[in-house]
């Protein structure tokens, strides 16, 4: 390479990358193909951390304007406009859609809108992990976990927040995914009322129980996966073995909540 090829290409990257000629320059041909390498180098890293820092302020902003799409569509403002609900109340309602958990997508659409065995297999690719790890389904066959995969849909829960209350009728189970739920009250020290990863929540409305008798909420933020008690029961019906062992579960559960209490006055 000649030096007044070089010399070219200098000031042809040194003018592009706005660098500037400044005092002291690169004379040799070492020197200044060096210098090019370095300035074509240093354009790339500050365009990476120029797309870095745009990329993490765009996806905040988007996940603020999709909580607010939420609300917008949930109806939820112009309900507080329409009623004039007390401020406390407004507080409240206006609080519950900010604390959620709001994503980019709407989950059950995308799965809704895909082909059935490539929904499926989305759907194992999410929860067998979980159900397979579960007492209960240890037992279980391929099909029964991908017919239980079909019926589930995910629930997103940020701390505190109720997943059901005492006295509500009984319509859904729900599978822990991540996360950790909790009674409330709390049974104490002991945590009897806490169920974490791969636990059945709400399953005594398969087993005839119409109403619920407590209340749980989210202990952490939470992700599950629901699904309407009338559709576990019948493919329960179609699986006998897993249902005994899903009963037994549940009763053991129910047995260990009313002695807990005592379990406490016993240690205290």
């Amino acid at each position: 390479i000649n030096a007044e090829y070089m010399g070219a290409m200098y000031w042809s990257v040194t003018t592009l990358t706005t660098v500037g000629f400044g005092d002291v320059t690169p004379v040799t041909l070492a020197e200044r193909a060096f210098a090019i390498v370095a300035m074509v180098f240093g354009t790339f890293v500050f365009g990476m951390v120029i797309a870095t820092i745009t990329n993490v302020l765009r996806n905040t902003q988007m996940k603020t304007v999709a909580r607010d799409r939420k609300m917008v569509r949930a109806g939820g403002a112009a309900f507080v406009r329409d009623l004039r609900l007390p401020r406390e109340l407004r507080m409240r309602l206006v609080g519950h859609y900010r604390r959620q958990h709001v994503r980019l997508y709407d989950a059950r659409d995308l799965l809704d809108e895909l082909p059935y065995h490539l929904r499926l297999d989305t759907l194992l690719h999410m929860y067998e992990p979980v159900l397979k790890g579960m007492r209960a389904l240890t037992q279980s066959s391929s099909m029964f976990l991908a017919e239980l995969c079909l019926r589930l849909r995910p629930v997103l829960l940020s701390a505190g927040q109720r997943l059901y209350i005492s006295g509500e009728v009984a319509r859904l189970v729900y599978v822990v995914v991540r996360g950790t739920v909790s009674l409330l009250p709390a049974i104490g020290r002991f945590a009897r009322g806490r169920w974490s990863v791969g636990t059945f929540v709400g399953e005594e409305a398969v087993f005839g129980q119409a109403k619920r008798t407590h209340t749980v909420l989210a202990y952490t933020d939470c992700q599950l996966a629901a699904i309407p008690a009338a559709d576990l029961g019948e493919l329960l019906a179609l699986y006998p073995k897993i249902r005994e062992a899903m009963e037994a579960e549940c009763q053991a559960k129910a047995d260990l909540l009313r002695i807990a209490p005592n379990l406490e006055e016993a240690g205290t």
